[in-house]
């Protein structure tokens, strides 16, 4: 494949390549030609390759090149020139990284908002981050990070939905509602790619969710996945807090739970 860095439709960077040194105006007429049964110009052909080339090099034509293309006047051995380049965009490769790291910083904001007591800024920016990770686990769907984001994100969000602002650390929910569902799919494929993580991240993530079970009044799941953080890092403080409120809120296991609490 040959690597080209396009500075116009005219003129290109130096490009390598073992088995071709076509330029890129070559190759679009290479292809364009092929598009020619007996002389004639097949034009939904090569209206599909120049508006798959406007895509895959992030450029715009003008309307006048497609006002050629439609007509006789366009050649194929000649597909474009400089003044057909309306405009050329940047193209982004990494682009979960860039919508995760967004979905980063309005999770974020939303925390520092519901610690003010703006709920409703708060649930905005909560919904504004989730669609960032929804977006960037559609390029990487088993990224354990994003994964991991997304799930804490939809979990956040039912809290101040439910709870409507208010004892936000009591609400409940159900796992016949469908939101509450997708939370638990997600916690779930989050915890399944977990071992990528390291092991302090791994372990945190599966107390959160032991945590959000706990809220699905599902307490067996919960200890399982409170025992399953403390396997992966037995000293983590946080996980060590988390199972020994637990064992006091809702199993009322108070001589155990002093063992982890003090640890």
């Amino acid at each position: 494949r040959a690597s080209t860095s396009v500075t116009s439709l005219g003129s290109t960077n130096t490009m390598s390549d073992e088995s071709s040194d076509l330029i890129p105006s070559d190759l679009v007429r290479s292809i364009l030609t092929l598009t020619i049964p007996n002389g004639k110009v097949n034009l939904d052909a090569a209206s599909l390759v120049l508006r798959r080339l406007e895509q895959m090099a992030g450029i715009e034509l003008t309307a006048t090149l497609w006002d050629k293309v439609s007509s006789e006047e366009w050649n194929p051995s000649c597909p474009f020139e400089n003044l057909d380049l309306k405009k050329q965009r940047m193209q982004v490769k990494q682009t979960n990284m860039v919508s995760s790291c967004a979905g980063n910083f309005y999770y974020t904001k939303g925390l520092e908002a519901s610690k003010t007591g703006s709920m409703g800024e708060a649930l905005s920016l909560m919904k504004a981050a989730k669609a960032q990770y929804s977006d960037a686990l559609r390029s990487d769907p088993t990224n354990p990070n994003i994964l991991s984001s997304y799930a804490q994100c939809c979990a956040v969000t039912l809290e101040l939905e439910k709870s409507g602002g208010k004892s936000m650390a009591n609400v409940k929910f159900s796992m016949s509602d469908v939101d509450v569902e997708t939370t638990d799919i997600y916690f779930c494929r989050a915890a399944e790619a977990s071992q990528q993580l390291a092991p302090e991240s791994a372990s945190y993530l599966l107390m959160l969710y032991a945590k959000f079970l706990v809220r699905c009044e599902r307490y067996n799941r919960a200890e399982d996945y409170f025992l399953r953080s403390l396997e992966v890092s037995p000293n983590h403080h946080r996980c060590l807090r988390a199972y020994g409120r637990f064992l006091v809120n809702e199993l009322q296991q108070y001589d155990y739970s002093e063992l982890f609490i003090q640890r």
